[in-house]
């Protein structure tokens, strides 16, 4: 799922990586450097939100994964 959402961070970006003639082995290194300290910016964003609100977090992960009876649950 981490893989994913970074992929998708970088496709979706106007980074330097998406445009012509940039690449991870060859091309501008400078624009690999900006696209690695966006990257590392962002990720650290995500997990200060991650820790701030471990809490919540925790309590909507309960409420989303609570086994609820229903007419379709087997007795």
């Amino acid at each position: 799922m981490i893989i994913h959402t970074l992929c998708d961070i970088l496709v979706f970006s106007k980074t330097p990586l998406t445009q012509d003639d940039v690449g991870i082995f060859g091309g501008n290194t400078g624009s690999l450097i900006h696209v690695i300290i966006s990257l590392v910016l962002w990720v650290s964003f995500a997990v200060f939100i991650l820790i701030k609100n471990r809490k919540l977090i925790k309590q909507n992960a309960k409420i989303l994964t609570k086994v609820q009876k229903t007419d379709l649950t087997i007795s």
